[in-house]
């Protein structure tokens, strides 16, 4: 989802909302950015976010 805001000064804040369940929680980022430039930043970040799977071992001897 994606919502748009007027900053009262000229300017416009844009906020990008991704949410998702994982293993039954709720999971979300919410990204903010001013203009092209902070998005193209933002754009960077979201390619970079991996996930990796932790196992949880209850296995203590």
């Amino acid at each position: 989802m994606q919502i748009t805001m007027d900053a009262g000064n000229g300017s416009t804040i844009t906020q990008d909302y991704y949410s998702t369940i994982i293993e039954g929680y709720a999971f979300n980022f919410i990204f903010t950015y001013l203009d092209d430039t902070t998005k193209a930043e933002i754009d960077t970040i979201k390619k970079s976010v991996q996930f990796k799977k932790y196992i949880h071992c209850a296995c203590w001897a």
